[in-house]
């Protein structure tokens, strides 16, 4: 699936599943990336992506937080893939006790 796909139509509806208990109910979920930089001396060089899950709880106000982030890799669709495989994982477990 084409990474803007998975950001727009996966992670905010497995993110809402995940963190439903977390978040208020009208509270909105994005998917960001970020760049890795890596420091030697006054050298700063891009060391891979990162991908986050953050959430707004109030949408109209500048205020988010992360709940979610995923480990760096060398290209963004493997951070997005990591990061919706780890959603994947938890909303399974949630499913499982459901179900108990």
């Amino acid at each position: 699936m084409p990474a803007h796909l998975l950001t727009h139509h996966c992670f905010p509806a497995h993110a809402r599943a995940v963190y439903a208990t977390q978040v208020r109910s009208n509270s909105t979920f994005d998917v960001v990336l970020t760049v890795c930089e890596f420091r030697e001396g006054n050298t700063r060089r891009r060391d891979g992506y990162m991908a986050h899950v953050i959430v707004y709880e109030r949408p109209h106000k500048r205020e988010w937080e992360i709940l979610a982030s995923s480990r760096p890799k060398a290209t963004g669709v493997e951070v997005y893939e990591g990061l919706l495989e780890e959603l994947q994982f938890r909303l399974s477990g949630l499913i499982a006790e459901l179900g108990e």
